[in-house]
C-alpha cells in the first residue's frame, strides 16, 4: 500500500459480535474474524475494520449477558461499553488479547491491516 494508502483502501467492518462465532456461545469473536480472512483477502479488502460491539443477540438469546452488554473492549459498561476501562484488554467474550494478536499476524501476513474503533472522547 501507498504512502496514503487510507485514501483508496477498500476497507471492511465488521461487527464482531454477528460477524462469525468459533466456540458456539453464540456470539462471534476474534477467531472467527482470522478464520475469514482469506475469504476477506479475496473480495480485496486491504483493511478490516473491527468495531466496538454492543452486541444485538438472536431473539433467542437475551440482551443483556451476565446482567451486562458487550463491547469489544473491556468496561464496566455504565455508558454501553463506551465507557471503556481498558483499551489494552479485550473482553473475555470476544477472546483474548493472544487472539488479537494472532489476528494481526495473519492480517500482516496477508499485508492487509487493522483498524479498531476508539471512544476516546467518552472514556
Amino acid at each position: 500500500m501507498s504512502e496514503a494508502w487510507w485514501k483508496e483502501a477498500i476497507v471492511y467492518q465488521v461487527y464482531p459480535s454477528s460477524f462469525k462465532d468459533t466456540n458456539k456461545d453464540g456470539w462471534g469473536d476474534i477467531k472467527g474474524i482470522t478464520s475469514k480472512l482469506d475469504y476477506l483477502q479475496k473480495l480485496g479488502v486491504d483493511v478490516v475494520w473491527v468495531s466496538p460491539s454492543k452486541p444485538l443477540p438472536p431473539t433467542s438469546t437475551p440482551y443483556w449477558l451476565n446482567g451486562k452488554k458487550r463491547k469489544v473492549y473491556k468496561s464496566p459498561q455504565a455508558d454501553m461499553g463506551y465507557d471503556i476501562s481498558d483499551y489494552k484488554a479485550i473482553d473475555p467474550i470476544y477472546g483474548t488479547n493472544d487472539d488479537l494478536a494472532h489476528l494481526q499476524s495473519e492480517l500482516k501476513k496477508r499485508g492487509m491491516k487493522l483498524m479498531m474503533d476508539q471512544v476516546n472522547g467518552l472514556s
